[in-house]
């Protein structure tokens, strides 16, 4: 047996390992992603009925927080954390105006077996006042769409999750209407 034959064994096993590694990292990602989304209620808790509205009258104060918990059941950490935020209201019965859109990302990793519990903030600069909608009218629906985003498997497996137009209660917290 010469040299070469011995390098193309060698070289055909290292190809055959990291074939075999490239492979086992993208199904247990997968399997990750598909983990995380078997119970979506307890894994992803965007918890809305906790969700609030500060000094909305005061177009400069506005502030919205949004308490949410996440749980990584996958294999490999959970990382590059983005939530989307659009709030929207219905106003006179049937007429839409979306007042905020805000995205924001956490950085930090979430191992596996372990939750992370954050709160989603969103300042004045993320609103867009309608001055001639009260959205303080009992009347008014707000509707909350909510995307969920994150990496797995070192950052080679991307996943995200759209909830669209479900109808929360906001606590309204104002400094002017008390």
């Amino acid at each position: 047996m010469g040299v070469s034959k011995i390098l193309r064994i060698l070289f055909r096993i290292v190809l055959f390992v990291i074939t075999i590694s490239l492979s086992l990292t993208s199904i247990l990602g997968g399997l990750s992603a598909v983990m995380i989304f078997s119970n979506f209620n307890e894994n992803i808790d965007i918890k809305a009925d906790e969700a609030e509205l500060k000094d909305f009258d005061d177009p400069a104060n506005a502030q919205f927080t949004l308490p949410f918990s996440i749980n990584n059941t996958g294999y490999f950490p959970l990382e590059g954390l983005k939530l989307r935020i659009e709030l929207e209201l219905i106003y006179d019965g049937s007429k839409t105006a979306e007042f905020m859109d805000h995205t924001m990302t956490v950085n930090t990793v979430i191992l596996p077996l372990q939750s992370y519990d954050g709160t989603f903030s969103a300042d004045a600069d993320s609103f867009t006042f309608h001055p001639e909608i009260n959205p303080l009218q009992l009347e008014n629906k707000i509707y909350i769409s909510v995307e969920v985003g994150a990496y797995y498997s070192f950052r080679m497996l991307n996943f995200s999750a759209d909830i669209d137009r479900f109808e929360i209660g906001i606590n309204w917290i104002s400094g002017v209407l008390g």
